[in-house]
């Protein structure tokens, strides 16, 4: 008996020790499965960022689409029709500036008739009689264009610094809108002095185009003058609502710099008129008189017959000759007409 027990302990004793520890077991387990899970250290990458999906939305899609609308095309035709109708309207004003307010008042024989297609060719005359006159007077005197630049470039650099006020937009500063008031005043005060300058300055007559004064240098001197005051004037008037100022210090100063920019185009207008008109070739006409042959320069036609220029001696004589036959022999400038009259 004692040898069957001794022979059954040594049996469950082998048995024990040939059986792992399950403690050992679970650990060699985990230990293997960690090896196999964690991965080998490689260098950190980081992926490409994902750019966020377009979403287009009913406003997007028209945004896109609102250039390439079929049904603009008359919107677009309509502004360019509109653009074209105010050019001619311009056109035509300025040459009956040119026309009323410069050539016949010179002149001094009332006013001339002139059709539509005269008044409109005036006008395109216009822009290129106020290049001649700018151009003749910095020839003539070379500091008449630092003048005018030292004029000109300060309500340019403005313009370009100035940023009007817009909805939505926070407040600007007290430093922003104290600055634009301070425009504003100078704004004002330019206007007022180029007002004052074209109220003041004295204009010249046919009666001053003498052989012996150089009257065609004064016309251009004024033609200039008064393209820099309109060019001036113009761009106050727009810088004004460039500044971001109050609603009645906008209306005031406004005002003020519109009045002042349409008495310099008129002013503009009629001196470059007048430059233009003395520069223009003109038929020189000839009829027999009870005295002999008589020749004049034909300035135009009123109500009651033919305005000529009389060359006679040193004296410009302009007198309105009832309608009678008479010949074309030639054409002449007015400018060279009274060089020559003495």
């Amino acid at each position: 008996m004692s040898e069957g027990s001794s022979k059954s302990r040594s049996d469950s004793d082998a048995s024990r020790a040939t059986r792992p520890e399950p403690e050992a077991e679970v650990r060699t387990t985990s230990s293997t499965s960690s090896r196999a899970i964690t991965p080998a250290r490689t260098p950190a990458t980081r992926e490409p960022a994902r750019e966020p999906a377009k979403v287009v939305t009913e406003t997007s899609r028209r945004a896109v689409t609102s250039s390439d609308d079929p049904a603009r095309d008359g919107v677009r035709l309509g502004v360019i029709a509109f653009t074209t109708a105010a050019s001619f309207a311009g056109l035509l004003a300025l040459g009956a500036i040119a026309g009323r307010a410069g050539a016949d008042v010179w002149i001094g024989a009332g006013s001339l008739d002139r059709s539509i297609g005269d008044t409109f060719v005036t006008g395109v005359r216009l822009p290129l009689a106020m290049l001649r006159a700018l151009y003749a007077s910095g020839v003539d005197d070379p500091l008449f264009f630092a003048f005018a630049m030292a004029l000109l470039i300060p309500p340019i650099a403005a313009l370009a610094a100035a940023r009007p006020a817009r909805p939505g937009e926070a407040r600007s500063t007290s430093a922003v809108l104290n600055a634009a008031r301070l425009g504003a005043a100078l704004v004002i005060a330019a206007s007022v002095a180029v007002a004052v300058r074209i109220a003041n300055v004295a204009r010249p007559t046919i009666a001053d185009a003498l052989p012996s004064e150089p009257w065609l240098d004064r016309v251009q001197e004024l033609a200039a003058a008064d393209t820099i005051s309109m060019a001036f004037a113009i761009l106050l008037a727009v810088l004004v609502f460039r500044l971001p100022l109050d609603r009645w210090v906008r209306a005031l100063a406004g005002t003020i710099a519109i009045g002042t920019a349409m008495a310099a185009t008129v002013a503009a207008g009629a001196s470059s008129g007048i430059a233009d008109e003395v520069e223009r070739p003109q038929p020189v006409v000839a009829w027999e008189t009870q005295g002999g042959r008589t020749e004049a320069l034909l300035l135009g036609t009123t109500s009651d017959g033919a305005c000529v220029l009389l060359r006679s001696g040193s004296a410009n004589a302009v007198t309105v000759e009832p309608r009678f036959p008479f010949e074309i022999v030639g054409r002449m400038p007015i400018s060279d007409a009274l060089a020559g009259s003495n």
